[in-house]
């Protein structure tokens, strides 16, 4: 009798075991398959909003045009399709750029790699060209931009940074001093004629302008057309492309660093019909530990070594069509937004006359400065 009742136990364990395998079997292929079903349409079917994750960050992607169709229409297979293949392209620079991923080309160089030499010749054209860019934006900050500076920021560790306010650590003035004996981007050389990027003692790190690239690299990619309006946020930065139905203005708010995620100061009109428009923010209230009655945030400033402190909290830079280089309009947004907050609003005027772009600069005091070329397309809240 007690084997009979035991079996008849392990039975039933089993078969609820065997359907809980089936349900969450019916749920992962679920999950894993319709990828698409995280994306939802509105303004009567005018627009299409989707998400995605790379680059260590949030992918925001809306897609505008005459949708009419709606779910399972013509129309609406080829704007998910659409949308699919813009995420594939920024997950695609995510690999080539990223210091931390194996196969891709900047952890190679990093790592001196022998497999550079068999590396496709028009990706070692374009990380040359690219890394010569990027060196230009650091030159001409006067280095306040600085690609090689990982070493100093792992010693801060506050990008990855999970436990509590009383439990950090602030690294001492002799361990940033160490760490920044491995940094200093003049010891990299670029040989276009080889197409080759040669470190002397340093890593490269482009996580201060790779997501502003991220959005150049879709637009060379042609996944956006005058037919559709595009506006593609990763992270801090922003792309702006095309039109709408009704032809009008496309709203960028500018978040109120004193406030919540969708608190803003104002917002940056974008006319429709516009080639590609950039806008890239910084800000110290983004990443940051609060101790002792100090904040300490993510942007270090090379030359102190520490958190920056140009009096600034917020930093929004927008290039477009008269940005010196529009084809990286997108890496330059990025990079001018960290090097300007760290330079302050004085010195970064004439690095924003440099480059054709302008810029909103938030001081500690709330205070709000809006360059001449953007008075007419920032409206404040």
């Amino acid at each position: 009798m007690e084997n009979n009742k035991r079996t008849i136990i392990g039975l039933i364990i089993l078969f609820t075991a065997s359907i809980a395998l089936i349900v969450g079997f019916v749920i992962y292929k679920n999950r894993s398959s319709n990828k698409e079903e995280v994306g939802s349409y509105s303004n009567g079917m005018d627009s299409y909003t989707t998400h995605d994750f790379a680059m260590g960050t949030e992918i925001t992607l809306t897609l505008y045009g005459d949708f009419e169709s709606g779910a399972g229409g013509a129309a609406d297979k080829e704007v998910k399709e659409k949308a699919e293949r813009i995420f594939e392209s920024v997950h695609a620079t995510d690999e080539k750029i990223s210091w931390r991923i194996e196969n891709g080309l900047i952890y190679k160089i990093n790592k001196n790699d022998p497999s550079l030499d068999k590396v496709d010749p028009a990706d070692k054209k374009e990380i040359t060209e690219v890394t010569k860019m990027i060196l230009k934006l650091c030159d001409d900050s006067e280095g306040a931009l600085d690609i090689t500076l990982r070493p100093v920021l792992d010693e801060w560790g506050i990008e990855g940074y999970s436990g509590s306010a009383e439990d950090y650590k602030v690294p001492d003035k002799s361990e940033l001093e160490k760490a920044a004996l491995e940094t200093g981007y003049k010891k990299i050389t670029v040989d276009e004629d080889k197409e080759a990027v040669t470190l002397d003692g340093v890593k490269m790190d482009f996580g201060s302008v790779g997501k502003g690239y991220a959005l150049d690299k879709v637009y060379e990619d042609k996944f956006v057309d005058g037919n559709t309006g595009v506006v593609l946020s990763v992270g801090g930065s922003i792309m702006v492309h095309g039109s709408k139905k009704d032809n009008s203005d496309f709203k960028i708010g500018i978040r109120d660093p004193k406030g919540e995620m969708n608190d803003l100061v104002g917002y940056i009109k974008v006319h429709s019909g516009s080639d590609k428009v950039c806008i890239s923010t910084s800000g110290s209230y983004e990443k940051y530990i609060d101790k002792d009655g100090k904040r300490y945030h993510h942007i270090i400033d090379p030359a102190t070594l520490f958190p920056a402190e140009s009096g600034l909290v917020s930093v929004t830079i927008v290039c477009d069509e008269k940005c010196i280089q529009p084809k990286y309009s997108g890496l330059i947004s990025d990079g001018l937004s960290t090097a300007c907050f760290i330079l302050g609003k004085e010195r970064s005027e004439k690095l924003l006359e440099m480059y054709n772009a302008e810029a909103i600069f938030i001081d500690d005091k709330g205070n709000i400065t809006v360059t001449d070329g953007l008075k007419d397309r920032f409206v404040e809240e």
